[in-house]
């Protein structure tokens, strides 16, 4: 019977201390639009004339999931166990982009869904890597993606634009490796409304007035 007392109050002291254990603190962090045009020569006075809708991104295996990725070396990454995307990477890029367009005023209707209707186009963005590189002595971020616009009626892809890009920082702090990340972000779609506007011919036509 003595065993039996000492070995239940072993047992619910561990259980006491177990659960008086604090909780475990997690970071949530997103991608941030800057309202401020880098380019304003990229704004419209007159949107182009579509209707067009940015659905979730394609994302590749590895980083489709709310940990945000470190990678120490070309054979390891891990997955922060702390660190968390406060939305998944599918949807906080299109969202972010969506955003993009309309303060550009690119198109004349953007939107992530269209529910009654068919979008006359489409921006499809691929998500091949995010992930903040943590070497002995190196600390960057590294993103590549793909950014397309594509024909709604027949799928025909009009527009690509690609890009693999590292930004070394000074930094283990995963805020600063998010607002670079967002300004990277920002900066290419930047890059991509351009090649958009020379694809109907809107900056050709500025260029031909001057």
């Amino acid at each position: 019977m003595m065993k039996i007392r000492t070995f239940s109050l072993l047992f619910i002291t561990v259980l006491i201390l177990s659960c008086s254990s604090p909780p475990v603190e997690r970071n949530y962090y997103i991608i941030d639009y800057n309202p401020v045009p880098n380019n304003t020569s990229l704004v419209l006075d007159n949107p182009l004339p579509y209707r067009v809708q940015v659905p979730d991104s394609r994302v590749s295996r590895v980083y489709d999931r709310t940990q945000i990725v470190f990678r120490y070396s070309a054979h390891r990454i891990e997955y922060a166990p702390h660190d968390l995307w406060a939305v998944r990477l599918s949807s906080a890029i299109p969202d972010v982009l969506t955003k993009h367009f309309t303060r550009y005023n690119t198109f004349s209707v953007t939107q992530r869904d269209f529910l009654t209707e068919r979008p006359d186009y489409e921006v499809i963005t691929s998500i091949n890597r995010i992930e903040m590189l943590r070497s002995e002595y190196f600390r960057a971020v590294s993103i590549s993606m793909d950014i397309y616009l594509r024909r709604g009626h027949d799928l025909h892809y009009l527009v690509q634009h690609s890009f693999d890009r590292e930004y070394e920082i000074f930094s283990d702090e995963v805020e600063i490796f998010t607002q670079n990340l967002s300004r990277i972000i920002r900066e290419e779609t930047d890059l991509f409304i351009e090649k958009v506007l020379y694809q109907f011919e809107v900056l050709k036509d500025e260029e031909a007035s001057e």
